[in-house]
């Protein structure tokens, strides 16, 4: 067949023509990418769609330095979601109901054996940051001020958990975290056994020991020898139940108690910690902690806080509605579900949580991240503007939000911004969008007012933590107490608990040998 030059050359128009316009269309797809800055990828799905930019759902304010405090702003009467600003309530509610000096109060009952050796109950008091740090403590207590270096029969009740790590913020604690590392008595039992078993991790108790010193103004002894043999779960009403009584003559009770709660909540809104959130909420419930559910036991503390929040801000279903402590997703069986409320509702919380505060000459700064001056999940985003905004973030599903108080030359501005996104990936940019309407507001109220504020560090016990005794039949408290270290008082005694007779404990725990040593 052959083939003319003049179709040879209306085939090579064609080809040309083609080319020229894949080109174009190159070019232009190019060109209108450069101005917008750079290539965006196109969501999948639908051609030349392009996924919209964050939103917000509503933002409200208070002017505090008003004493009629009017909420302006806060429109829509829709709930959202509220991410780790639920974090805000959780502390409201503990606040309320125990005040920021509170202190979580671990009971052991000491029946001695011979000087060196006794066997020990512990009476849990629900604290949330009971983990290796607070167990390094309690062990330099034992031995430096009561002579005891090994434990026969440890056993411990339902308030009584242990998180070995709980201060380990290098990997976000998420709320499935939180349900993981809930321990049922049986899991607290193998978590003791890890803790206890060989020698102490000399590292992390040196750290902690300097680290103490730093804050506290106190470290722990370094010579230590702590063992301990059997170790056993007996829940309260068992111990109660099954002592001797006369074994009541050789029973000493001591006290050890957490740093003061305000701490615990600042720490915990610093880091948006999950886990302090959810035991928190469990433990300012009231519900049962020998219930191995923690999903149950979620459920359980929300039926508490919805009259809670009724009879305290009087804010009922239609203005908020919690799943847990957290803020994080709850999985159900229909699906996730997650704590919401509306914009004023969160605003009338902060409100009352300054409120609390001030009865006790202290501010949301004691309780919340302070921008540019700690480290804080507020990040590099405000460090531009320190001591300016003291605020809880939330980052969660769609949604992104921000909740606390500015500080300006007007005055103390309180508020809530909630935002909508079309995915994680808009998370940043809802943050940036957050930030230009706080930038705004600070300038709308012309300018700065920044509060002065040095962040301190935290630990799970201070200086008013040291061992107490509550009672002493066989007084060896301070039998070894070094002249640097703080006095010890007695305190009164408030109940009278037997120690249990070793024969009746539950569970035979004659398989465990374990013991700590500090090489």
């Amino acid at each position: 067949m052959k083939v003319s030059l003049r179709n040879n050359n209306k085939i090579g128009f064609l080809l040309l023509s083609a080319v020229l316009c894949f080109t174009t269309l190159i070019h232009s797809e190019y060109s209108h990418a450069a101005k917008g800055g750079a290539a965006k990828k196109r969501k999948k799905g639908r051609i030349g769609m392009r996924m919209s930019a964050p939103s917000m759902n509503d933002q409200c304010f208070m002017d505090y330095e008003d004493d009629k405090k009017q909420i302006t702003g806060g429109a829509s009467e829709k709930k959202f979601q509220l991410a780790s600003t639920s974090k805000l309530a959780t502390s409201y509610w503990a606040l309320k109901k125990w005040g920021p000096n509170y202190r979580f109060t671990t009971r052991f009952h000491v029946f001695n054996i011979n000087g060196t050796t006794a066997d020990v109950h512990i009476e849990g008091g629900k604290d949330p940051f009971f983990g290796r740090g607070m167990g390094y403590f309690v062990i330099s207590e034992f031995v430096s001020k009561l002579g005891i270096t090994n434990v026969r029969n440890l056993t411990f009740d339902e308030n009584f958990k242990i998180f070995l790590n709980v201060m380990d913020y290098q990997k976000k604690i998420t709320a499935q975290d939180a349900k993981t590392f809930y321990k049922s008595p049986q899991q607290v039992k193998i978590v003791l056994n890890e803790f206890l078993q060989g020698s102490i991790n000399k590292d992390k108790y040196i750290a902690i020991s300097e680290k103490s010193k730093r804050i506290n103004g106190f470290s722990f002894d370094r010579n230590v020898r702590f063992n301990v043999e059997n170790i056993d779960y007996l829940n309260s009403q068992q111990f109660e139940k099954t002592h001797d009584v006369n074994v009541v003559k050789n029973e000493n009770i001591y006290e050890i108690k957490s740093a003061p709660l305000y701490r615990a909540l600042k720490e915990m809104n610093l880091h948006s910690h999950n886990y302090i959130a959810d035991m928190i909420y469990l433990a300012v419930s009231g519900v049962d902690l020998s219930n191995p559910n923690f999903d149950g036991l979620l459920s359980a503390a929300s039926q508490k806080f919805a009259p809670f929040i009724k009879s305290s801000l009087d804010l009922d279903a239609s203005d908020i509605a919690f799943v847990n402590g957290d803020g994080d997703a709850k999985r159900t069986a229909s699906g996730k579900v997650y704590n919401m409320a509306t914009c004023r509702a969160m605003l009338e919380i902060i409100g009352g949580l300054k409120s609390l505060l001030g009865k006790s000459d202290m501010d949301l700064e004691d309780v919340m991240a302070v921008s540019g001056v700690e480290q804080s999940t507020l990040g590099m985003r405000y460090v531009g503007i320190p001591g300016l905004v003291i605020a809880k973030t939330g980052t969660v599903a769609n949604a992104v939000t921000l909740a606390g108080q500015l500080n300006t030359k007007d005055g103390e501005i309180l508020f809530v911004y909630m935002t909508h996104t079309n995915g994680m990936g808009q998370s940043n940019k809802a943050r940036d969008l957050i930030k230009k309407q706080v930038v705004g507001k600070i300038r709308e109220h012309d300018g700065g007012d920044p509060v002065e504020y040095e962040s301190a560090g935290f630990l799970p016990f201070d200086r008013k933590s040291i061992l107490v005794a509550v009672k002493e039949n066989m007084p060896i408290l301070n039998k070894n107490k070094k002249e640097t270290e703080v006095p010890v008082k007695v305190a009164e005694v408030t109940d009278a608990v037997l120690l249990p007779n070793p024969e009746d404990q539950v569970g035979s725990g004659q398989d465990q040998v374990v013991g700590m040593v500090i090489p």
